[in-house]
């Protein structure tokens, strides 16, 4: 990932691009309908960048175990999701969405990459929520990073759990409770953790199963369950044998996301739950005593 400064850079320069674009072209260009009225009138607000989330294992630890607590959902399973959504805090999105005033709701752009997109973040969903969440932090809407679309979705997911607008939404409240907050930030690892324990919950993974966690993990990926392998014919011999193998048919992607969290699920058991070492030469000496 780059430095902050050469991302801040890249920030000013996208910025600046933008404003020259609108002052060309916004008297020879008609006026786009406008309707929402939460979406702020400034580009820049007190504190216009996020502090980037640094979490070492022993806060995941931490963090997770305090939402284990508040909600059932296992500490490991909680340690698998951030590793699965953002590789431990690492990478907390690349994308800038733009003033839907200037581009339209849900345009944006990939930094990294350079690109322009429409899929920024779903404007029907999660635009609005995003302007809210932004004004109650005061930081700007236009200046903070969020996850870029993968190749079928949208994108726009906040910090390190990758939690949608919407869904912050309907969790703020819940986790600021929990956590005994007036106010809960998506980029605060601890906030994080718990605002996406009780979204888990919500979707089942408080059952301590498998099963429900694999299909839980799925729905927190794209509000889809995994779906199962079926046997699917892949080819016909010369003599009319027919070869089947197992495959995801319904949505691949989800199930294969939902995989991934299972097996980095499996990796966190063994820190979470370390397996017991017998001290052998101890244990021989207090079998020597009970004899005596």
């Amino acid at each position: 990932m780059p430095s902050l400064h050469k991302l801040w850079i890249r920030i000013m320069f996208i910025a600046i691009i933008s404003l020259l674009l609108f002052s060309q072209e916004q008297e020879s260009l008609p006026q786009k309908p406008y309707t929402i009225e939460a979406y702020p009138t400034t580009v820049l607000s007190k504190n216009t960048f996020p502090e980037l989330p640094n979490i070492s294992y022993e806060e995941i630890i931490k963090f997770a175990k305090n939402a284990s607590k508040e909600t059932g959902v296992r500490p490991e399973f909680l340690a698998a999701i951030i590793s699965q959504e953002s590789s431990e805090g690492k990478n907390v999105g690349s994308c800038f969405l733009f003033d839907p005033k200037l581009f339209g709701s849900g345009v944006g752009i990939n930094l990294f990459s350079g690109t322009f997109t429409s899929k920024i973040m779903k404007p029907d969903r999660d635009v609005e929520p995003f302007f809210k969440i932004m004004e109650e932090l005061d930081r700007s809407p236009f200046f903070t990073p969020v996850s870029c679309p993968m190749k079928t979705g949208w994108g726009g997911a906040m910090g390190p759990m990758q939690i949608i607008p919407s869904t912050w939404i309907l969790v703020k409240d819940r986790t600021a409770i929990a956590l005994r907050k007036k106010m809960v930030d998506p980029w605060v690892p601890e906030d994080a953790f718990m605002a996406a324990a009780i979204h888990l919950k919500d979707l089942g993974a408080d059952h301590g199963k498998v099963s429900s966690e694999r299909t839980a993990a799925c729905k927190y990926f794209s509000g889809k369950p995994c779906g199962e392998k079926k046997l699917i014919l892949t080819k016909k011999t010369k003599h009319g044998k027919r070869i089947y193998k197992k495959a995801y048919v319904e949505n691949p992607i989800i199930a294969q996301y939902g995989d991934s969290v299972m097996k980095k699920m499996r990796y966190f058991q063994k820190i979470f739950h370390p397996p017991v070492v017998l001290d052998i030469k101890a244990k021989q000496k207090t079998r020597n005593t009970h004899k005596k």
